[in-house]
């Protein structure tokens, strides 16, 4: 055997590249998204070297036993023996990825698929090999998890050069890198379409690679000089209590109680708007501007007489029920008693992460957009998202305020 393709054809001769094929990469890919709270919350948000992210050997091996179904020893042999693939370069002879390229190649030579199903399936095995790449690179930089506070000021000293900063969220840029890679316009196209030079896939992986370590070196360098500094952003907590235990002792009754409250205050604008916890999570949603947070947090209390009482109300309590249910599922977040931005900030991910499938978050998304659409008269898709996150989170938050609130 001559070459990758060669190799492939004959341990895979009967794979069948179908909607169900498609459908199996597109599982695995959401599973590695959605595998911990720590992966929800790093994908969802912009913090680098906070969450341990890890590429597991399960993670590798359902490439071989599920997708292909192979014997990755045999195959590894018969690839590193090809003339192109030196295995001394750990990253262009990588078994795993280069079986992703030939993933990829499979699909668009596939004659059960539209084009449509094609993209989705490249999108997703190209995903997959930069979360092996990111996270390995995570590793690599950051051995041990980082000080949130100094993570939360590297991501506020990024320009917009950063796609990080640009996109929003890792979930985001990553998807974006990955658009880019598969793009029939752009450089790799036909390196894995065709797969006639097995030099074109050494090229291809060590520019895929290459491009996500720049990435996560560039913010590393960032992370060190605000870590030289002593810089971060830390919220006061003495300000802000997060009743816990009466959270976790009774779910019912204090469900109920925060909501009442929320009820209480949010038509009267000096009740509801408080400029400290806007603050807060405008430091929290690094994306959404400070200036139109403030102006959607004031908006609403002026025109809820004006409104839909009954729809805001829903919506309202519709976010204090997914509060409640996050909270009661992560019960540690209260027991540990940390500062008010890392409960937040842990919870945006689960607004940030478009994986998130719950009905009840996709039921909050739909109406807290059609509120600040009317606010503010906002069209774009990314900022509408950031603004509807910011939102809901400051309900959140002035809910659970109540008792330091009503003590002044």
């Amino acid at each position: 055997m001559s070459s990758i393709k060669e190799v492939f054809e004959s341990h895979c001769p009967d794979l069948k590249v179908d909607r169900k094929f498609i459908s199996r990469i597109a599982d695995l890919e959401a599973r590695f998204v959605n595998k911990k709270q720590d992966h929800i919350e790093f994908f969802g948000g912009t913090l680098t070297g906070v969450h341990v992210v890890r590429f597991t050997t399960e993670d590798f091996d359902v490439i071989y036993n599920d997708i292909l179904d192979v014997d990755e020893i045999s195959l590894t042999k018969d690839v590193h023996n090809l003339p192109d693939i030196n295995p001394a370069f750990a990253v262009s002879s990588d078994i795993f990825a280069i079986s992703c390229v030939w993933i990829m190649y499979k699909i668009t030579q596939s004659k059960y698929l539209n084009d449509q199903q094609k993209h989705d399936g490249l999108l997703h095995i190209c995903l997959y090999l930069n979360y092996r790449y990111l996270t390995s690179l995570l590793f690599k930089y950051f051995k041990y998890p980082a000080n949130p506070d100094t993570a939360r000021a590297t991501y506020a000293q990024l320009s917009n050069r950063f796609g990080l900063k640009t996109y929003g969220s890792w979930s985001a840029l990553i998807r974006q890198r990955s658009e880019d890679v598969i793009s029939q316009e752009g450089i790799h196209y036909k390196k894995f379409s065709k797969l006639d030079n097995d030099y074109d896939v050494v090229i291809m992986l060590n520019d895929v690679k290459g491009r996500i370590n720049d990435i996560i070196k560039n913010i590393y360098e960032v992370f060190m000089r605000v870590h030289a500094q002593g810089s971060k952003i830390t919220s006061s907590t003495a300000l802000v209590e997060l009743d816990g235990e009466i959270i976790l002792k009774d779910k019912v009754r204090g469900q109920e109680n925060y909501t009442l409250y929320i009820h209480r205050v949010v038509a009267d604008k000096a009740s509801f708007y408080k400029q400290e916890l806007v603050d807060n999570i405008c430091r929290v949603v690094t994306t959404a501007p400070d200036h139109l947070v403030k102006r959607l947090i004031e908006w609403v209390p002026s025109n809820y007489a004006h409104m839909n009482n009954a729809q805001v109300d829903t919506l309202l309590d519709k976010i204090m029920e997914h509060a409640f249910s996050y909270l009661s599922e992560n019960r540690g977040l209260l027991r540990s008693h940390q500062d008010i931005i890392e409960v937040m900030s842990k919870m945006r991910g689960t607004y940030t992460n478009s994986r998130q499938s719950s009905t009840l978050l996709a039921e909050i998304k739909d109406s807290a957009e059609v509120m600040i659409s009317k606010a503010l008269a906002i069209k774009g898709e990314s900022l509408l998202a950031s603004l509807r996150t910011a939102f809901c989170l400051y309900v959140i938050l002035r809910a659970f305020t109540m008792h330091y609130y009503n003590s002044q």
